[in-house]
């Protein structure tokens, strides 16, 4: 079997309500779902960044080995 047959099979499996296949076509579609808070953390880190002065934002500290 080829890929587009398999492809093809799953989104037909789909369209017929098997749960399973649209499980699968999503998750291999979109992905895996955020977790709820993510735009919430990713807020909190954009005004974080918007704090740090324009020109330290893309400046690395160095780290001194104990």
């Amino acid at each position: 079997m080829e890929v587009r047959e398999i492809v093809e099979r799953l989104v037909r499996l789909a369209k017929e309500g098997d749960t399973v296949a649209i499980r699968e076509l999503f998750l291999r579609t979109l992905g895996r779902p955020l977790e709820p808070d993510i735009l919430e953390r990713l807020e909190s880190l954009e005004a974080a960044v918007q704090q740090i002065p324009a020109g330290n934002r893309g400046a690395r500290q160095a780290h001194a080995t104990p």
